[in-house]
């Protein structure tokens, strides 16, 4: 009997991605994440949809934790399988996620609420920007997040 199968869906039956999503990044509380594209808050379980951040249909995209991200279900169904902008906000959002992890105690509460602040804001702020020059909102967003998230990372691994 043939395999129907789409090239997408044999990758996805390889690893339950969405238990091992949440075994590796529990949310704060168990019921808080940050959606990987707005920045938005995404508070229960139910409401969080993974997302490969780069789409399985791809020949790149891998069914690995690495390459996967919370994401609210309208920003994950407007991204759908594209490869833009949202690929390098969707990695920084992803490099953000570890620093949360690697936090300590009371500090992870702190730095997860101020940088995922921060980022809403940027996100919101690049929005305006991408109006005023006519650029995607993601490729500005991607530039301007990631300085931002690696100088944080850079400032915390120095410490």
């Amino acid at each position: 009997m043939k395999d129907t199968r789409s090239y997408s869906q044999k990758k996805r039956d390889k690893m339950n991605y969405r238990y091992e999503y949440f075994k590796k990044n529990p949310g704060l509380f168990g019921c808080i994440w940050s959606c990987a594209y707005c920045h938005g808050l995404i508070i229960g379980k139910k409401n969080v949809q993974v997302d490969h951040v780069i789409p399985l249909n791809s020949v790149f995209g891998k069914n690995a934790t690495y390459n996967l991200v919370a994401a609210h279900p309208s920003c994950n169904r407007r991204k759908s399988d594209k490869i833009d902008g949202r690929v390098a906000v969707g990695y920084i959002s992803k490099l953000n996620e570890e620093i949360i992890a690697a936090s300590p105690g009371p500090l992870k509460v702190i730095y997860a609420f101020v940088s995922w602040s921060i980022l809403f804001l940027l996100s919101s702020v690049c929005r305006i920007l991408s109006f005023i020059f006519g650029k995607t909102s993601f490729t500005i967003k991607a530039v301007v997040i990631g300085i931002i998230v690696f100088a944080i990372a850079y400032t915390k691994l120095s410490l």
